[in-house]
């Protein structure tokens, strides 16, 4: 993905260097007088207090605003990153930038780049479709289940369509035939662009166009039809055999089942970081802009429908929907520039990844949930529940990119990437920190 960028967002004139020289201040001797409560202390939260400076008794008012935007880059600066993090952080509701650190350096962002894929996918498919999983006897009496690309078909859902096919069937409903699995609606599966051939299984199952049950599989597709073939024989349709074939021209639809809306197919995805969700979607997008459905199709449909968006794409090169490619490249300008988008009230279409529970929530939900080792540090555990964000890991990538609100109500939009260390919990729970400091509560 390539493009030109628009205007850069600027911080609000000033800002930073003048919350460094108030809260230099404050600790020089004069009393630090936050707009709401900002909470415990650090000593990374400033400079170290000189003995010479004189004591004042005049109070300096720092807002939370101007306390993130000096806070977060010593507290960056302290963990010893140098240049391979990237920090951006955005007051959406003021429409200014607090923090840029890096925020135009390409960098790995492992499981963030699922926010490009959620947003493209919303913006050209619509948040309230549902795919449809239909059910066909082909002019030879075999029977056909044809897949629409639902990432979130269940086996419920396969015994819902053969209770429908069954009766279809009438009286010649026990006569002994082939199932053909149509799962065309995607190019073959083959991997993509910086994916060694270990993730397969590993971390991601081969692209097709029929899944059942999120189960990872080798072959999806023919998973799902002996699952559907077994449905019907439990109703006493007998079925020889399961192939892969197109649908037979002539075959007349006998049954359909709708999966869940796109924003729960999202929010699934997004929750816990599915990576089969996430390449699904991204040939959905190809799917719904009228490319090809492999993996070039859909990184040119997402540049195209980000670019319609106004993302800035300067410096991102996106070959799959989920993040595990080693060739991927965001910048952490473009991922701040998807939450604001997503928060904007203008695109209703793309709220719920801002608002409506998409996002693991701090301490609470997805990936982000008790017994992952997140938000329990003394630093950090007062953001859960008020923080609610993407996580993104790989061996030697750490990111966090979501939102919480100031002391001062004001939505903060922020993203914490790094490259090149291990990606240990110790890093991980120091980014939470820095997201603590975000919400003010640190």
């Amino acid at each position: 993905m390539t493009a030109a960028p628009p205007p850069a967002r600027r911080p609000r004139g000033g800002r930073a260097a003048l919350a460094a020289a108030l809260l230099a201040t404050s600790v020089a001797g004069g009393t630090l007088v936050a707009s709401s409560g900002s909470g415990g202390s650090s000593a990374l939260a400033a400079p170290a207090a000189s003995t010479s400076a004189p004591a004042s008794s005049a109070p300096v008012v720092v807002t939370p605003e101007q306390r993130i935007a000096a806070l977060l880059p010593q507290r960056l600066a302290a963990l010893h990153l140098g240049s391979r993090a990237s920090v951006v952080v955005s007051d959406v509701d003021a429409g200014t930038d607090l923090v840029r650190v890096r925020a135009t350096t390409p960098r790995l962002p492992a499981s963030l780049a699922k926010l490009a894929t959620a947003v493209s996918a919303f913006a050209s498919i619509g948040p309230d479709h549902r795919f449809t999983t239909t059910a066909l006897v082909a002019p030879d009496g075999s029977l056909v289940l044809h897949g629409d690309g639902d990432p979130t078909l269940r086996s419920l859902d396969l015994r819902t369509l053969a209770a429908q096919v069954a009766p279809a069937l009438g009286a010649h409903a026990g006569v002994r035939r082939t199932l053909v699995v149509d799962d065309s609606v995607y190019a073959r599966p083959t991997l993509a662009p910086g994916w060694p051939r270990s993730y397969y299984l590993q971390e991601v199952s081969p692209v097709r166009g029929l899944t059942v049950d999120r189960t990872r599989s080798a072959d999806t597709g023919l998973l799902a039809g002996r699952r559907f073939a077994s449905a019907l024989q439990a109703l006493g349709v007998p079925v020889t055999a399961v192939v892969r074939r197109h649908t037979p021209a002539g075959s007349v639809q006998v049954g359909a089942v709708q999966g869940q809306t796109l924003r729960e197919v999202v929010a699934a995805m997004l929750r816990v970081s599915d990576n089969d969700i996430a390449e699904q979607l991204g040939r959905q997008v190809a799917r719904a802009v009228g490319l090809p459905t492999t993996w070039r199709g859909a990184e040119q449909a997402r540049a195209l429908v980000l670019g319609r968006l106004g993302v800035p794409l300067a410096g991102v090169v996106l070959h799959d929907g989920s993040g595990l490619s080693r060739a991927d490249r965001v910048p952490a300008d473009t991922l701040a520039a998807l939450l604001r988008l997503a928060a904007d009230p203008a695109h209703p279409e793309l709220s719920s990844i801002a608002f409506g529970g998409s996002l693991p929530v701090a301490g609470v939900t997805g990936s982000l949930r008790p017994g992952r080792g997140r938000f329990e540090t003394a630093p950090s555990k007062c953001a859960v529940g008020r923080l609610w964000a993407k996580t993104g890991l790989l061996r030697d990538v750490v990111g966090l990119a979501g939102y919480t609100r100031s002391t001062d109500g004001h939505l903060q939009a922020f993203v914490v990437l790094e490259n090149g260390s291990r990606s240990t919990l110790a890093l991980r729970r120091q980014f939470d920190a820095l997201g603590a400091t975000v919400t003010g509560c640190w």
